[in-house]
C-alpha cells in the first residue's frame, strides 16, 4: 500500500507540475494581508525574458539588496481625506474595494511623493487600480485616474492580449502642475514553473509593455518640460499568493534601470502579526542543487532542532539533529550522493515545523 500512495503521490506531482494552472480574482490581494518582498537591481547573468508554455525560470540565485512589507488595508482604514474619493458609491468607476501601502515614489524635480497608496477594485472579470492616495509636497492628496488601469483581465488565458488607457491631472499648492498619461498592453506570455529565493511555484507570466508621459509645469518658474519613458514588466502569478512572487521592471529614459522585486516570505493573513510568526520561512538554496543545499530560517530561541529529507517515493535519505541559534540560521548539507531528482526537507523543533522542497540535479 505504501508503495502505491508513493507512486500516486509522484504521478500527481507530475501532473500538477505539467499543467497549466488558473489565476483569477479569488487570487488577489485580500484586506488585512501583509507581504513581504525583497528587491534587488542585480540580476546577474539570470536571463528573466524567455518564456513559453510549461515553461521554467530559475530565479533562485537572486540575492536580496532592500526589503518591504506591503499591507493591503479597507479603503475605511485609510485617512478621511481618501476615503471621500475612493470609498464614494455614487462613482463606481473609482469603488475600490482595497488599499496598498507603497514605498515613496522616486524624486521628481521640486516634487516628493510620500506616504503612497495604492487603490484598487477587484472584481470578477478584472482587478484594476483606479488611483493614489499621497502626500505631494507633504500635502495630502488623492488623485483618481481617468479610466482604472486594468493590471489583469480573468481568468488567465495563455496567448491572450488586452490594453488600456489611463492618466491622471493634479495642481499640486505652491508649485504647479503635475500630470502622467501612460498606454498599458498586456500579454500572457507563458505559463509553467518559476524558482525563486522563497520556494517553488507553477505559475502564469503576465508581461506588460508601459509607455509613459509626464507633465511637469513649475508655477514659481513659469516654465514647465516633459518626460517620455517605456517601462516593461514581467510578472509571474501563483496559485493565492495575491501579488506576483517574481516581478521584473525595466525602465527607459529618465531614472531608467532594471528591478527585481519577489516575495520572500509566505503572505500573512489578516489577524496574524508577522512579528508573531516563527519560523515561517524555510529557504532552500541553490535550488535547483548539486552537491550542496542550505537551509535558511529564523528562530526566536536558542534550541535543537531535528531535519529529515525524504524522497519523491517517501523514502528517507538524510536525518540529523543541531542546534539552533537566536535569530536567522543557516544549515549546511551535502547531498552529492543524492540520486537526481525531487527531495521535500522537513526542519522541527519545539517552536516551528516546516516542510520545503527542492530538486537535485
Amino acid at each position: 500500500m505504501k508503495k502505491l500512495i508513493s507512486f500516486s503521490i509522484a504521478v500527481l506531482f507530475v501532473i500538477s507540475a505539467n499543467a497549466q494552472i488558473t489565476i483569477d480574482h479569488n487570487d488577489m490581494p485580500n484586506t488585512g494581508d501583509t507581504i513581504r518582498l525583497s528587491t534587488t537591481t542585480n540580476l546577474g547573468n539570470i536571463a528573466y525574458t524567455p518564456t513559453g508554455t510549461n515553461f521554467l525560470w530559475d530565479f533562485s540565485s537572486l540575492s536580496m539588496f532592500n526589503q518591504r512589507v506591503d499591507t493591503f488595508l479597507s479603503v475605511l482604514s485609510t485617512p478621511l481625506v481618501y476615503i471621500a474619493t475612493f470609498n464614494n458609491p455614487f462613482d463606481q468607476e473609482h469603488l475600490a474595494t482595497v488599499a496598498g501601502t507603497q514605498p515613496n515614489y522616486p524624486s521628481l524635480p521640486n516634487i516628493s511623493i510620500t506616504e503612497v497608496y495604492n487603490f484598487y477594485k477587484e472584481a470578477t472579470a478584472s482587478y484594476a487600480q483606479v488611483g493614489i492616495g499621497a502626500k505631494f509636497n507633504n500635502v495630502p492628496l488623492p488623485v483618481k485616474f481617468d479610466n482604472p488601469d486594468v493590471q489583469l483581465t480573468f481568468p488567465l488565458t495563455y496567448g491572450e492580449k488586452d490594453s488600456c488607457d489611463f492618466e491622471f491631472h493634479l495642481n499640486i499648492p505652491a508649485l504647479g502642475y503635475y500630470g502622467e498619461s501612460k498606454h498599458r498592453v498586456n500579454y500572457v506570455d507563458g505559463w509553467g514553473t518559476i524558482i525563486t529565493p522563497l520556494d517553488t511555484f507553477e505559475v502564469m507570466r503576465i508581461r506588460s509593455e508601459i509607455d509613459v508621459h509626464d507633465t511637469i509645469f513649475a508655477d514659481t518658474l513659469g516654465f514647465g518640460f516633459a518626460n517620455d519613458h517605456k517601462e516593461t514588466e514581467y510578472k509571474w502569478y501563483a496559485d493565492t499568493m495575491g501579488i506576483p512572487v517574481m516581478k521584473i521592471t525595466k525602465r527607459t529614459g529618465f531614472g531608467g534601470a532594471t528591478t527585481a522585486e519577489y516575495i520572500d516570505k509566505y503572505p500573512v493573513p489578516a489577524g496574524v502579526s508577522e512579528n508573531n510568526l516563527l519560523g515561517e520561512q524555510l529557504l532552500v538554496a541553490p535550488n535547483p542543487a548539486i552537491d550542496c543545499i542550505s537551509l535558511r530560517f529564523n528562530a526566536e530561541n536558542k534550541s535543537e532542532a531535528s531535519v529529515k529529507i525524504i524522497d519523491i517515493c517517501g523514502k528517507l535519505v538524510y536525518s540529523n539533529c543541531f542546534h539552533v541559534a537566536n535569530g536567522i540560521n543557516n544549515q549546511h548539507i551535502d547531498i552529492s550522493g543524492f540520486d537526481k531528482g525531487i527531495y521535500f526537507v522537513t526542519l522541527q523543533n519545539g517552536q516551528f515545523s516546516k516542510v520545503s522542497k527542492f530538486i537535485k540535479e
